[in-house]
């Protein structure tokens, strides 16, 4: 769900568009144009409704081989979802649970007509420009963040990690061998009792 301009809105049933009443226990659908069906469905996958510039959108993303983003918006007019490669300069933001914010125009550092989401690693981005449908991973500078300098220290204090869990993995193969072997001796020797 999401407000825009005072009137919330919700996806029901994938991608249905509705307007929503709320009242003291009743929620009340009042649903916008017709129902979608395989001839008009957007493109992508995962949906979700956003907002820029007091237009609603849906926004869809696609894990494909690459990740690509559409964004639709809807036209009250004749009750669907349009394609939009312009935003008017403005850009998108996603999190990992949605749509997050609209900026711009000509905010610094951002480009616009593009959309930012949140990648599945830790301070990874994607860029994805709506004009040309590129999209490139960026990566966030943040407290903590390992730099270059620190790589090679981090890469020789996994490879000792490895050294260590090695050492112990064998001795811990020594001990069940020479184990085994006591249970051998052991069984030997009852054997010979046995036979005497």
């Amino acid at each position: 769900m999401l407000f825009v301009d005072g009137t919330l809105y919700a996806l029901v049933n994938g991608l249905r568009i509705a307007t929503v009443e709320l009242s003291d226990s009743l929620l009340e659908l009042s649903f916008l144009g017709e129902e979608v069906d395989d001839d008009s469905k957007p493109a992508g996958g995962q949906f979700m409704l956003g907002e820029c510039g007091g237009d609603v959108l849906l926004i869809s993303q696609d894990h494909t081989e690459m990740m690509l983003y559409h964004v639709y918006r809807w036209v009250f007019e004749v009750g669907k979802w349009v394609s939009v490669t312009s935003l008017g300069g403005r850009t998108l933001f996603l999190g990992f649970f949605g749509f997050a914010a609209c900026i711009g125009p000509d905010y610094p550092g951002i480009r616009g007509d593009c959309l930012y989401a949140a990648g599945p690693r830790l301070g990874e981005w994607h860029e994805y420009s709506l004009a040309d449908g590129t999209c490139d991973v960026r990566y966030a500078d943040y407290p903590g963040l390992q730099k270059e300098v620190d790589k090679e220290t981090l890469i020789k204090g996994v490879d000792t990690m490895f050294k260590i869990a090695v050492q112990l993995l064998s001795k811990k193969r020594q001990a069940d061998s020479q184990i085994s072997m006591l249970q051998d001796v052991d069984r030997d020797e009852e054997a010979d009792k046995g036979k005497k």
